[in-house]
């Protein structure tokens, strides 16, 4: 239920046309205080298979942000508005964009990180490994 730690990432075929990973340090979002206490309170469900959960987007004790849409469903107004606000925020961020070449490999801080595919048309043949890793 824990988000892993750290995230390393390798490129076996960056796709047609290539695919960046976008990165961008939650620290460098500054959230009011009652932003903080929306995320530490909204509901989500987390679905993972049979391991799905609920959660919310900030642990009490802040140690990570969670955040993926592909995956995570509010259950309550409070967990919609949670979203729309993330969104807003995230969507007037600077994210860091890695542009990948076959063999690269990238270690993220999962914790620190909020990370994922940049946005772009249809991609071909984007392959990366993955492996998860508790720290």
């Amino acid at each position: 239920m824990r988000p892993c730690r750290y995230v390393l990432l390798g490129c076996l075929d960056p796709g047609v046309p290539p695919v960046a990973t976008t990165l961008l340090d939650r620290h460098t979002v500054n959230f009011s205080p009652n932003e903080r206490a929306l995320l530490r309170s909204a509901a989500v469900l987390v679905r993972s298979g049979r391991r799905s959960f609920y959660s919310t987007f900030l642990p009490e004790g802040e140690e990570y942000l969670r955040f993926d849409v592909s995956c995570m469903e509010a259950v309550d107004d409070r967990g919609r508005e949670a979203i729309r606000m993330l969104d807003d925020r995230l969507a007037q961020s600077s994210p860091v964009e890695h542009h990948w070449q076959t063999g690269e490999i990238l270690v993220i801080d999962n914790w620190r990180a909020l990370h994922g595919r940049a946005r772009t048309g249809v991609a071909v043949r984007r392959r990366l490994l993955r492996i998860m890793i508790d720290g």
